[in-house]
């Protein structure tokens, strides 16, 4: 009986599914058609709107501040044979320096100098938090340093922690930043 039930059912539903109703008359428009301008205005504002207004140099902010480099501390699995890093006798790369950047739209651009070597710095302003990779100006320089890093902006100002090492991962730094709009 239950069966005979169900049947019933799903032969109503789909009756009243499949039932062709005369949709109902649309209310006619209200407002007066739109003049039609000529093909190559339309084109001209199709084009400007799909491509990105240029960033406004006015909106560019720059930040300076200082850099304090040191030693950075390994731990490393159990496992892990290849201590490359404990060849560091600690007297390179370590110190105060400097670093300069504009940060427009959210795009961050600018350079450090000090024990790190000159470095360029590349990165994103996401809100508050403060994405940065630092790549040495010279790659080939022997004492090349490079490596990343996050800040936060809080109370006008930015800081944060940056881990860089050498070329053949001797040398390894934890970097400290604090930087401030610059006038």
């Amino acid at each position: 009986m239950k069966g005979s039930r169900w049947t019933g059912a799903l032969l109503v539903l789909l009756a009243s599914v499949g039932c062709d109703k005369p949709a109902a008359p649309q209310p006619a428009p209200t407002q007066e058609p739109i003049a039609l301008t000529s093909s190559s205005a339309l084109a001209s504002a199709a084009a400007s709107a799909a491509e990105p207004a240029p960033p406004d140099p006015s909106s560019a902010k720059k930040w300076t501040g200082t850099y304090e480099a040191k030693r950075a501390t390994l731990e490393t699995p159990p496992k892990v044979t290849d201590f490359t890093w404990k060849n560091d006798d600690g007297s390179k790369a370590l110190g105060t320096g400097q670093i300069s950047m504009t940060i427009t739209e959210g795009v961050v651009g600018g350079d450090a100098t000090g024990p790190l070597g000159p470095q360029k710095l590349a990165g994103v302003l996401d809100d508050t938090i403060l994405r940065l990779e630092l790549v040495p100006s010279d790659p080939m320089s022997p004492s090349a340093m490079a490596g990343s890093g996050v800040g936060e902006l809080k109370d006008g100002a930015i800081s944060g922690t940056l881990r860089v090492s050498g070329p053949k991962g001797v040398e390894v730094r934890e970097v400290s930043f604090s930087l401030k709009p610059s006038t």
